[in-house]
């Protein structure tokens, strides 16, 4: 199950088969694991309340939880929502991304060969402007639990307010800053760091370190070692094992990406790797790309949201 299953992600939303079957299924496999054995534990509590009076705490399910999934971890985003969601008794129904939902609705054939209850475990897809939509507006959904950008997530709060006030988990975007100062050491280790965070999943992921903030006085010698860093990871062919980037999510994300080096150029920002668009079948791939002379009023150094649902990665 678990190659058929990595060999789907991969097809669907470009990820490297590599960081889905060491990585992805096996979190995901085991967020299910540690719910599922959680479920018999979650005890009720009694408080010292006096000898003429019983306070007891109960813990009950919410009822109908909806849970809308971002296209960058598709499984293991599934996981992390409906394992304490169907652990703790509600039901469930998921939203899954647009671009990716194979392996949500694979999901749901093996939990219906496992038996779980006609009903309990829903997929709904669509575009999430509608269907999205729908769930956060539903009088009868009592929570939705959000992954994506931050636009989005403000909608589900209004959503609320609008509908039943049900409860809202929101995990949104960012564009997270790395910070090296003059005494770190080991500067080689600190680009393997900063590699990782910015090029892991092609930078889809909001926590995504896409800016580097380093002192003067390190910062050319930390700089060589960026640009020998990422000689480990290669680009191409997301089935192939070797390869560690793969394929940008959809030619919206792809034009996205590319619109932001081209605008990084005309605001005077220096390319020093990568920059272009990488050429393999009918894929959109991007090389790992570095800029250098950014300061914080260019595009690429702001703090807002550049990541998730826009994209940006270096």
């Amino acid at each position: 199950m678990r190659t058929n299953s990595a060999v789907l992600e991969t097809l669907e939303s470009g990820k490297p088969i590599y960081d889905v079957e060491t990585i992805d299924i096996p979190e995901a496999l085991h967020c299910l694991e540690w719910h599922a054995e959680a479920a018999d534990k979650l005890y009720g509590q009694t408080s010292p309340s006096g000898d003429n009076v019983v306070s007891m705490i109960v813990r009950q399910p919410l009822g109908v939880v909806a849970c809308v999934l971002p296209w960058n971890f598709p499984f293991l985003m599934l996981a992390w929502k409906i394992g304490p969601a169907l652990a703790s008794g509600n039901s469930v129904i998921v939203k899954p991304a647009e671009q990716t939902n194979m392996s949500t609705l694979r999901i749901a054939e093996l939990a219906i060969e496992a038996g779980i209850p006609s009903g309990v475990l829903q997929i709904v897809t669509g575009p999430g402007e509608v269907t999205g939509r729908e769930l956060g507006m539903h009088p009868d959904v009592d929570m939705v639990a959000f992954t994506g950008s931050t636009d989005v997530g403000r909608k589900f709060l209004e959503y609320s307010a609008k509908s039943n006030l049900k409860r809202v988990v929101l995990e949104c975007g960012g564009k997270n800053p790395c910070i090296v100062l003059e005494d770190a050491e080991h500067l080689d280790v600190v680009a393997q760091h900063v590699t990782q965070s910015v090029f892991w999943n092609m930078g889809e992921n909001c926590s995504s370190n896409s800016r580097l903030i380093v002192h003067e006085k390190i910062k050319d010698k930390l700089v060589e070692a960026i640009l020998y860093k990422i000689r480990e990871w290669p680009l191409g062919d997301p089935l192939d094992p070797g390869n560690r980037l793969g394929a940008i999510v959809s030619k919206e994300q792809f034009d996205r990406i590319m619109g932001y080096i081209k605008t990084g150029r005309a605001e005077g920002a220096k390319v020093i790797a990568g920059g272009s668009a990488h050429k393999h079948g009918k894929g959109y791939f991007i090389e790992p790309t570095v800029f250098d002379d950014v300061n914080p009023g260019m595009t690429t150094g702001q703090s807002g949201e550049l990541t998730r649902d826009k994209g940006f990665r270096s």
